[in-house]
């Protein structure tokens, strides 16, 4: 949908050098552009029965809020560890220097029903893998995931393919990383990304849970990343 795609805002090097930040703000404040998005995140699902929809923290509740007053259902926050207030079922996910963990209230999924996923972004599908798992855990089953935004070179949507999951995105933006690294597979299933930093030197950032892949037509840069956006 390039009419769409016109509407997000890449910002290059942020939040990190090296990284192009897909920002959707600018996106939800265009009146048509917000009202077309949503009803092309519902449309894979409106013949589907959906019992509740869970919005992952934290732009996934203002898309999540909307798209489940047009299906007439419930919404469900999911959360970072610690910002619910009832007890609480937690999922961790790998990122990639260390481990994260989201939440839902324990009884906020009723044994059954049908749950739609939504998130503005995915990227290598670390966080939308663990809100499935949390479904999943709370006897709920999974319509599917809907997003905005798919960044195909990090593999998240592939990601979800794998875990039977129906997954739809509006927009895919390809070369993530300034400068295209070279990346190389890994025995746990993850990729390495090299880069050249100033002075020469060569680092190595380990994203896990990637594909194997191979990189093209790369161009070194000269500032040191090590990091993702998101999962």
């Amino acid at each position: 949908m390039k009419d769409l795609e016109l509407l997000i805002r890449t910002i290059p090097d942020y939040p990190k050098p090296g990284i192009m930040f897909r920002d959707i703000t600018t996106l939800l404040a265009d009146p048509k552009g917000l009202k077309k998005a949503i009803k092309s995140m519902v449309m894979p699902f409106e013949d589907e029965k959906v019992d509740a929809v869970a919005g992952i923290e934290a732009r996934g509740f203002i898309l999540g809020g909307a798209i489940a007053d047009r299906l007439e259902c419930g919404f469900i926050p999911i959360r970072k560890k610690g910002k619910l207030p009832w007890k609480t079922i937690g999922q961790e996910y790998t990122l990639e220097y260390g481990v994260d963990v989201i939440e839902i209230h324990e009884d906020a999924i009723v044994n059954g029903w049908r749950v739609l996923i939504v998130d503005d972004l995915i990227a290598t599908g670390g966080t939308a893998e663990a809100a499935v798992k949390l479904v999943w855990r709370s006897g709920g089953t999974i319509v599917g995931a809907t997003f905005i935004v798919d960044l195909p070179d990090l593999g998240g949507m592939k990601r979800l393919d794998a875990l039977n999951i129906h997954s739809h995105a509006l927009v895919a933006f390809g070369g993530h990383w300034l400068g295209g690294w070279p990346a190389s597979g890994t025995d746990g299933g993850g990729i390495r990304l090299h880069c050249r930093v100033a002075g020469g030197s060569r680092r190595t950032a380990q994203l896990p849970g990637l594909r194997r892949t191979r990189a093209r037509n790369h161009r070194p840069i000269n500032s040191a990343i090590c990091g993702v956006v998101r999962a």
